[in-house]
């Protein structure tokens, strides 16, 4: 658990930092500015995954297709991720010794989580076909994630996008699914995917694409649910080789 908070307050600096950069833009006059943080690969890789804590809860509000469940930021929960509602129906017993050892589940719906506060969750059931009641368990599976992720040709061609990709897979916390660009949402959910991962190369100030894997540059990163389409990050990152020391991560570190 410990793991998981601490990457969800890097993440949350970095939010914060960014709502800085927005006020200030408006304050100026100016447009708001590109969610943007720098990094390493896996900086990128362990703040996404960040986004998929392996969590339990249970529904606790319900009022139409609206309900709140227990579970909040302070674990990792963000906008945009979909929870599994089951409800636990009988017991399994052994058949020689009679001893418990598990709990049928009747899965019910999904639901989207719309706005998350510390304890804490509002969210929206996808489907009427199930009707969900107080105490009905709630869920993001500790199994692997499916994941459609579609790279840019320009990406794809860059060493340290390899190594990224190659990073998410050594995870085991994701089941990749690499679409040929320019593969849409509707594409990846049409395979079952339940999220949809679309990484650009930006150029840096109108230059060329830098090419070297020692090189520093920027991407352009989406990550979705593909039922709804929510998104759960939207920003650019600049990737550094691993030998650099000034990411966000990094930094939190030292400071330990």
């Amino acid at each position: 658990m410990r793991r998981w908070a601490s990457k969800f307050f890097v993440r949350y600096v970095a939010y914060v930092l960014y709502l800085s950069v927005q006020c200030a833009s408006v304050a100026w006059g100016m447009p708001p500015a590109t969610p943007f943080t720098r990094g390493t690969v896996d900086d990128m890789v362990q703040t996404i995954v960040s986004y998929f804590p392996p969590v339990t809860g249970e529904v606790i509000w319900i009022e139409g297709i609206e309900s709140q469940v227990n579970l909040g930021w302070e674990i990792g929960l963000s906008k945009g991720i979909l929870l599994t509602v089951y409800r636990e129906t009988e017991p399994i017993l052994h058949p020689t010794t009679g001893v418990l050892i598990g709990v049928r589940e009747e899965v019910l719906t999904d639901l989207e989580v719309k706005e998350v506060l510390q304890h804490t969750a509002m969210t929206v059931r996808l489907s009427n076909e199930q009707e969900i009641g107080l105490g009905d368990r709630v869920r993001l599976s500790a199994l692997r994630i499916p994941l459609a992720v579609v790279v840019s040709e320009e990406a794809g061609a860059h060493p340290l996008t390899q190594a990224l990709l190659a990073a998410f897979s050594d995870t085991k916390r994701f089941k990749i699914e690499k679409l040929s660009s320019p593969a849409t949402l509707e594409d990846a959910a049409q395979k079952g995917l339940l999220y949809f991962m679309r990484i650009q190369v930006v150029p840096p100030h109108g230059t060329d694409i830098p090419t070297s894997k020692g090189d520093t540059y920027r991407l352009h990163l989406t990550l979705q649910n593909t039922k709804t389409g929510g998104v759960l990050a939207d920003t650019e990152v600049e990737i550094a080789p691993a030998s650099e020391r000034d990411s966000l991560l990094e930094q939190f570190r030292r400071k330990q």
